[in-house]
């Protein structure tokens, strides 16, 4: 963080260079709307228990009674990742990366599909949650 703060002033300069060249734009009005935006409270969306469901339900074929399960799984596991590293949902795994592995066939691995750095090291755990119960 620190490393990237000493570009701050330089760009501090051009967009105040910038703004002072554009016609009916002022700085002043610039700092009033960042002030009206800063103020703005972040409200966390809540966590829907059947939101895997609605997930399902935007496909145009509907998922296999196993791939309905595999989809709550994940959608569950992506929510306790989620809070324990403390990062967004759709950070952690993207619904269509969740839908994927709902519809990858068993037996043909993961190749391809994981998107993001969490899910790279989270493999193997992914792998576990997903293996087929034994007989």
């Amino acid at each position: 963080a620190r490393g990237d703060t000493r570009y701050l002033l330089r760009v501090y300069d051009l967009m105040r260079r910038d703004l002072a060249q554009r016609k009916g734009t002022s700085i002043e009005k610039v700092l009033n709307e960042s002030r009206q935006l800063a103020l703005q409270q972040y409200v966390n969306q809540p966590f829907y228990i059947e939101g895997y469901q609605k997930l399902a339900s935007q496909r145009h074929t509907p998922l296999s009674k196993s791939q309905l399960e595999c989809l709550k799984k994940l959608y569950d596991w992506r929510d306790r990742k989620a809070r324990e590293l403390d990062e967004s949902l759709h950070y952690v795994c993207p619904n269509t990366t969740l839908v994927k592995l709902a519809l990858r066939k068993k037996g043909t691995g993961f190749k391809g599909i994981f998107q993001t750095k969490i899910m790279k090291s989270c493999q193997d755990e992914l792998e576990e949650l997903l293996a087929p119960p034994p007989a």
